[in-house]
């Protein structure tokens, strides 16, 4: 299919992309990455404790501030690209190979596209927990009987949620600020209600070693763990980089950009500093271990008693699908950008009448939809272990294109910085934030190292090799639109020019 052809106007981009949001608008769409917190935050505490919990979530968040602050520079110089920072690979080395922008936008995309399968089976477990506890459909019979209520759930949810995204951006993002609230402001109670009623206690976050490989705090296997878990908090606490992916769809995206992506970096080191803390300074390391999927359970019902668990559950399904809502629209946009390039197939390079990636979204919705169904299908063959922990594998064998594409990103924005300084750039670093980019990117790719099949993370070998898996298939899908889709067209695709100059 051809793109829709759209005049170019004060409100419409050169992609037909509607120009509607502002930065504030863009800080709300960071709104989700509380919500990125919650399936990880009691994990990390079971690892690290209290005070190693802390440090981390403080630690992963300002690290991830620190990244925006270079896409911030990056949006500036390419107000017409969409789909996030991806996109940004291409416009560095594309005369040198396509290969890395392919692979970064595939990693990209994979990584917020599997918030929808993972976040599909936790609403769908939560409602059943707390509600529907006698609700059941089974599948097989035996050991190898499958309850399939979660997944039923969630498949319903993703389906309304592709519907609101192809309707067009603002009502996505009217969306957005609703369930922006209700997720927001519970977690602000959970981090300020306990320094007011008298709940927090500082000791509860005391321990001497590592819960996760009883090493004591400061050596080495203690360092090892602590980077370890880094690469698993980095999807939930490098996020913040979501709201670039709107760029060509802000009314000034030289200015509206840079600053959506700074505020809200403030914003999200200041919330997911507080709620770990007080998540464990008001009920202590030892009650969230116990359930550390459901970890703000007890701290509610010790706030509030039992009026916190339907608190809590309502906190969680709205960030659930808020975090959802965000991917498929995010993602969708990568897609797009992909296509438009010449780097993957042409059908994705769709937008429908309301000038969203709507095939992009589509795409999202069946693999996604697919990658859910699946352990449940291996249930039925009696493989009740990817059933139980179907969410964290999903999520370790996504986080390997995710923190690779940052890795891509602070590289390009590096390689373009020497290369090319002449480009215009609205918004431009001092020169004493390089040696902060070359670290950022040497310390991403060590994360990787020592996270991607970490046997303390609880998985091995198996989720990186999958992941390498779903990279590899984004370089058929190149070489399918380069080698076949491209001659039977006779009309080569080029990348999108840039108004200030193509590198």
């Amino acid at each position: 299919m051809a793109d829709v052809a759209v005049a170019e106007s004060p409100s419409t981009t050169e992609h037909g992309l509607k120009k509607e949001i502002n930065w504030w608008d863009g800080v709300v769409i960071t709104a989700c990455m509380p919500g990125f917190i919650l399936p990880s935050i009691g994990f990390s505490v079971s690892l690290l404790g209290g005070w190693g919990a802390v440090a981390l979530w403080i630690g992963v968040v300002t690290f991830g501030f620190l990244m925006a602050n270079f896409y911030s520079e990056l949006a500036s110089m390419f107000p017409h690209r969409t789909g996030g920072i991806a996109t940004y690979v291409d416009e560095a080395v594309h005369k040198i190979s396509r290969i890395p922008a392919v692979v970064s936008a595939y990693g990209y995309w994979f990584g917020y596209s599997a918030v929808l399968s993972i976040n599909g089976i936790l609403v769908g477990s939560y409602i059943q927990a707390a509600w529907l506890t006698s609700a059941h459909v089974y599948l097989g019979s035996g050991k190898s009987q499958v309850d399939i209520f979660a997944p039923l759930v969630g498949t319903v949810m993703l389906i309304i949620l592709w519907y609101v995204a192809v309707s067009g951006i603002r009502p996505t993002v009217g969306v957005t600020y609703a369930l922006g609230i209700l997720t927001v402001v519970p977690l602000l109670i959970v981090g300020i209600a306990p320094w007011v009623t008298g709940h927090m206690h500082l000791e509860n976050l005391n321990n001497s070693v590592m819960p996760g490989n009883g090493a004591a705090y400061f050596s080495f296997a203690a360092l090892g763990l602590f980077l370890a878990m880094w690469y698993l908090a980095g999807w939930s606490a490098y996020a913040v980089e979501s709201a670039a992916a709107f760029t060509p769809e802000y009314k000034n995206p030289s200015i509206d950009v840079p600053k959506a992506l700074r505020r809200a970096g403030l914003i999200q080191i200041v919330l997911f500093a507080i709620i770990p803390l007080s998540l464990v300074g008001t009920v202590g390391q030892a009650k969230i271990v116990q359930a550390p999927y459901v970890a703000f359970v007890p701290v509610l019902q010790t706030l509030f008693g039992g009026f916190g668990t339907t608190l809590v559950i309502i906190m969680l399904l709205s960030a659930l699908v808020l975090s959802a809502l965000i991917s498929t629209a995010d993602g969708g946009r990568a897609l797009y950008q992909l296509a438009r390039d010449g780097l993957t197939i042409k059908w994705l390079s769709h937008l429908n009448t309301r000038q969203v990636p709507d095939n992009g979204m589509t795409w999202d919705l069946g693999i996604q939809t697919v990658i859910m169904w699946l352990p449940y299908a291996f249930g039925l063959l009696g493989a009740t272990f990817l059933v139980n922990n179907a969410p964290i594998v999903i999520l370790a064998v996504s986080n390997l294109g995710y923190i690779l594409c940052h890795v891509l990103a602070i590289a390009s924005y590096l390689y373009l910085r020497y290369r090319r300084p002449d480009l215009p750039r609205p918004f431009k670093l001092s020169s004493a934030w390089i040696p902060v980019a070359w670290f950022l990117l040497a310390f991403n790719i060590l994360i990787i190292f020592l996270g991607a099949a970490n046997p303390s993370l609880g998985y091995g070998i198996g989720p990186f090799l999958l992941g390498v898996v779903v990279l590899l298939i984004s370089v058929v899908l190149y070489f399918v639109r380069r080698n076949i889709e491209e001659p039977r067209s006779q009309t080569p695709t080029t990348p999108t020019p840039v108004a200030a100059g193509r590198v």
